[in-house]
């Protein structure tokens, strides 16, 4: 139990961490990196608030993702994961997994668009992608696995 408690509390403190570096990137990062590129660049002249939008979608999409995986981190930590609510907050996490990697190809559709799409950043996005998607699909399944279990734990407190 205390290897548990100690492994969810350094995950936890580290989602948390990536959490306030996210709204870092929000505040400061995005804005400017935008403006950089809509002055440097012709193809993107024009288009800051499309850059910032994407990006920020990015960024805050992570963050939901990242307060997901913190909040059933303390739910195991807590010996609280086989409680019947559990099941929503796993398919929270299988569908902002999926809003990612929409997120992600709609980045991929825009830069194609724009003619801006270098071959290495495709394959980092495509695999990026689809790593969203397998993680998605795992956590379905491990969704279901979670709904077996707690119905196993309510029969027996039943039974007890």
């Amino acid at each position: 139990m205390r290897r548990i408690r100690i492994t969810a509390n350094v995950a936890i403190s580290g989602c948390l961490a990536l959490i306030a570096f996210g709204l870092l990137l929000e505040v400061a990062a995005i804005p400017s990196v935008s403006s950089s590129l809509t002055s440097t660049y012709k193809e993107y002249k024009g288009q800051l608030v499309t850059i910032q939008a994407i990006l920020t979608a990015l960024v805050g999409l992570g963050q939901i993702t990242l307060a997901l995986i913190a909040l059933l981190l303390n739910r195991v930590k807590n010996r609280k994961l086989l409680e019947p609510s559990s099941s929503r907050f796993t398919y929270l996490l299988a569908l902002a997994f999926m809003l990612v990697a929409a997120t992600l190809a709609g980045l991929t559709q825009w830069l194609i668009s724009r003619n801006t799409l270098p071959p290495y950043l495709s394959i980092f996005l495509i695999a990026s992608i689809l790593t969203c998607v397998i993680g998605s699909l795992v956590t379905i399944a491990l969704t279901e696995v979670l709904k077996e279990a707690t119905s196993a734990r309510q029969e027996l407190e039943s039974v007890i």
